[in-house]
Formats: structure tokens, C-alpha cells, sequence
């Protein structure tokens, strides 16, 4: 039976044959797979690295594709007829079967801070009937001008009524990319802080309180003095979405420039944009940088590592445009390039909402009637259609079913929802602000207790 020393000394004499001799092909191949383990686990390691960096490819994070972007809108074809903002299901099909694909997004606009069921109708539709990956809700809708607003919020006198809203969403299960406040530098719609004494730090209150209310634990609410039982709203992301800031466009002493209002990247999911065309800036980049926008918006958030959404926008037909303006094909191209050469834009959301009263006054509808030339109608929605289907937005929701066919008489159309009570009218100030105010019904109709008074 050998000793502890003579083991030792066979070992020694093996290791010094193995010195002299070098390895055999067995030791070399299970070095060779060391070596090649170890580099997997380097990349591996590496690779989470660049997941944990680069937030965009967190799918389940943030709601973003890790390539390309969402395709998506805001979408209403008679919306002076059924008095819906945007979301109505039969025009939604319409539109879906036009492009031959369905809607990697939809996007809601609901009133109130304290919204109800009735108005979460069209956005289950969408999370469950027509399977859309993500929704966007805009929140709250137009109210009638209250200059306290925004410090009341902050001060937490909406508290119940926020976080009802935060449970009706959470409730919903779908994935969320809601728009607190949004357009909120524009000083007529009572959130900018010319109405408040041109203090920005109001708005990041108030924001910050709203996203504790949806995301805080039981500590942070107590330490807000926020009551009740934390809502989690976990399927809900926020996105902090100015509108355009236009050059010299001072109201009270204050401009429209949203940088001061950024409440900080630990309040922020998505970076936004609603901008749309005019007289002064036609082209598809006009809307985003100098010299017709007073920030260059991707250049300025871009370095934030964020995704970045354009939440609105529209181009209406070339007619009501000064001369040498671009066609709506030719802008729908321009866009199809342009948004490939901005990576981190992973939301596009077109305002594709009609002006029955005026069809060729301001109507953001792709297919609104241009004229039988290269604007035309036909020409407008087969462009669209172009851009919707670059494989740039394929993310595999396809609808079944193609119509090319532009338009839907208004008496054949039938919600695939239940109908609605009829809406009252505002005053015709402008589409946008008609349109997305309408749900509000008369005078900004407030569901939440009386809540902005």
C-alpha cells in the first residue's frame, strides 16, 4: 500500500514529465474548452452589461422594441359624427385593414383626474379584442382654465382622485404608456407656469407627487402624507411629453421652452413630442429642431439613454400649405428616412383624426381630400401605408385582411363597442383643441368630484 510520501513523489516526477513533455491532446483539449468557456461567460457578461446600459432593449422595462419602433396613432374618421376623441374600434378596423397591418399602438385621450369605466371602454377593446401590444393614454383631457391647478396637485389636494385613475389603469393589464399633463408648456391649457407665477418647480412637484401615487410603497406615502393603500400600477410607464416650443412665443413673461420642466430621469420612462405642421414649418424635421423649433428635442434628450416617442403629429393637405410646400406622400417618405436616422425615437404616433365640418379646412387625416393631383387622398393613404408597412415598424401584428380602399361612408359605419350617450360640442377653436376636448362635453364636464374647481 503506498505512503502519503511516495505519493507525493510520483506526483512531483509527474509534473516535471509533463514540464518536459508538455501537455498531451487530452490536456489540450480541456484547455482549449477552458479557454473557450471562460471567453462565453466574458461575453455573456458583457452582453448583460450592454442590456442593463442600453434601456432600450429592456422590452419588459421600459415597453420599447429592441429595434425599430412602434408603429401607431390616434385615430378617428368622423370624429364631428360620433363625438369620439380618438380610439372608436370601427374606425380603428378601417384604418387597420387600409394598411394591411394592425396597430402596434393605440392612443386614448380620457377627462377627469378621477376617470371612469365608461371611458376605459374603447382601450380594453384594443387590449383585448384587437390584441394592441401597448396603448397610450393622455391624462387628464382639456379642463376648463384653473391657474392653481398644477400647485394643487403638488400641495396633494387630488390625491383620491389621481390614484383612483391609477387603479382603473392598473386594472386594465395591458401595457400603458400614460401622458400626465401632457403639452404642458403651452401656456392655454392651464398646466404651463405662466400660469402660476412662472415657477417650474410647481409642475416637477406636482409631477413627482403623481408618480409616487401610481409607483410609491406605503413608506414613501406616509412620507408624502399620501393616505390610503399604495396602487402599484405596474403595467403603467410615464411619459413626460411637451408640445413643440415655438421661437419668441413668450406668454407672461415665460416661453414655451419645456427644458425646465423635466422632473428628472427617475420620474421619467419615455421621452415625448407632439408637434405638428404649419405655415412655417412644412417638412418632417421642421417640427423637431431650429430654426422653426426653439430646441433641437432629440439632440437635447437623445443622450439620456431613454425611449423617445412622438406622441403626435400631423401633416394636412398640401392646400392649405403655402406654395413649394411638400406633398403628404413626400412628407410620409421624408418621415419613413428621417426616423431611421433617430434610433431612439421607438414610438410613432400619427394624429389621424378627421374634420367633417371643414374637409379641406385643418384635418390631420391621412386620406383627407387634397385634390385629384400628387396630394390626392389615394396617393396620401398609400404613402401612409408605405411607412407603416417599412420593416422599421414590423413587429409582427399583421391583420388578416386588406382594404385599400380610401374612405367609409359615415352612415355605414357601426361601432364594433356599444354606442355611446350623445357628446355635446365646444366652441370651434381649432381641430386639435376641438377634437381632444370633446370628451369633456360641454364646458369640460368633470368626473372627479369637482376636482378643478
Amino acid at each position: 500500500m503506498p505512503t502519503i510520501a511516495s505519493a507525493r513523489r510520483m506526483r512531483t516526477l509527474y509534473t516535471r514529465s509533463m514540464i518536459r513533455r508538455g501537455p498531451s491532446r487530452r490536456h489540450t483539449h480541456l484547455f482549449r474548452f477552458q479557454a473557450i468557456a471562460g471567453a462565453a461567460l466574458c461575453g455573456l457578461l458583457i452582453a448583460l452589461i450592454l442590456v442593463v446600459v442600453n434601456r432600450t432593449a429592456d422590452v419588459d422595462g421600459d415597453f420599447a422594441p429592441a429595434a425599430g419602433a412602434w408603429f401607431g396613432g390616434a385615430v378617428n374618421l368622423d370624429s364631428e359624427l360620433d363625438g369620439d376623441s380618438a380610439g372608436n374600434p370601427a374606425d380603428v378596423l378601417t384604418r387597420q385593414a387600409q394598411l394591411c397591418r394592425k396597430y402596434d399602438n393605440l392612443h386614448y385621450y380620457l377627462f377627469g383626474l378621477a376617470i371612469d369605466e365608461a371611458q376605459l371602454e374603447d382601450v380594453r377593446w384594443a387590449i383585448n379584442a384587437n390584441e394592441t401590444p401597448l396603448v397610450t393614454v393622455s391624462w387628464p383631457q382639456r379642463m376648463p382654465a384653473n391657474p392653481d391647478f398644477i400647485p394643487q396637485v403638488a400641495a396633494g389636494r387630488y390625491d383620491r382622485q389621481i390614484a383612483t385613475t391609477a387603479t382603473r389603469l392598473a386594472e386594465l393589464g395591458g401595457r400603458v404608456i400614460l401622458r400626465p399633463y401632457w403639452e404642458f408648456n403651452h401656456a392655454d391649457n392651464g398646466l404651463g407656469a405662466a400660469n402660476y407665477g412662472g415657477d417650474h418647480g410647481e409642475f416637477i412637484r406636482a409631477w413627482r407627487r403623481t408618480h409616487a401615487i401610481f409607483f410609491g410603497n406605503s413608506a414613501g406615502w406616509a412620507a408624502m402624507g399620501i393616505r390610503g393603500a399604495p396602487v402599484e400600477a405596474n403595467n403603467v410607464r410615464f411619459s413626460w411629453t411637451p408640445g413643440s416650443a415655438r421661437p419668441n412665443n413668450v406668454v407672461d413673461g415665460v416661453t414655451e421652452d419645456y427644458r425646465p420642466y423635466y422632473p428628472g430621469d427617475d420620474y421619467v420612462d419615455w421621452i415625448g413630442i407632439d408637434s405638428y405642421t404649419a405655415n412655417r414649418m412644412v417638412y418632417f424635421r421642421d417640427v423637431f429642431e431650429p430654426p422653426t423649433q426653439l430646441v433641437d428635442w432629440y439632440a437635447t434628450y437623445a443622450p439620456r439613454g431613454k425611449p423617445m416617442s412622438i406622441g403626435e403629429i400631423g401633416i394636412q393637405p398640401q392646400s392649405t400649405y403655402p406654395s413649394r410646400s411638400p406633398t403628404r406622400p413626400e412628407w410620409f417618405a421624408a418621415a419613413q428616412t428621417a426616423l431611421k436616422e433617430m434610433p431612439l425615437i421607438k414610438l410613432f404616433s400619427y394624429f389621424d383624426v378627421s374634420n367633417n365640418r371643414n374637409p379641406l379646412g385643418e384635418s390631420y387625416q391621412v386620406d383627407a381630400p387634397g385634390g385629384n393631383g400628387a396630394d390626392s387622398a389615394e396617393r396620401a393613404l398609400a404613402a401612409y401605408a408605405t411607412l407603416a408597412n417599412d420593416p422599421h415598424f414590423r413587429h409582427g401584428n399583421v391583420t388578416p385582411s386588406c382594404n385599400r380602399a380610401v374612405g367609409r361612408p359615415a352612415s355605414a359605419r357601426q361601432s364594433a363597442a356599444p354606442p355611446r350617450e350623445p357628446v355635446s360640442s365646444e366652441p370651434d377653436r381649432s381641430l386639435r383643441r376641438t377634437v381632444r376636448g370633446r370628451l369633456a362635453g360641454a364646458g369640460g364636464r368633470d368626473t372627479g368630484g369637482g376636482q378643478f374647481s
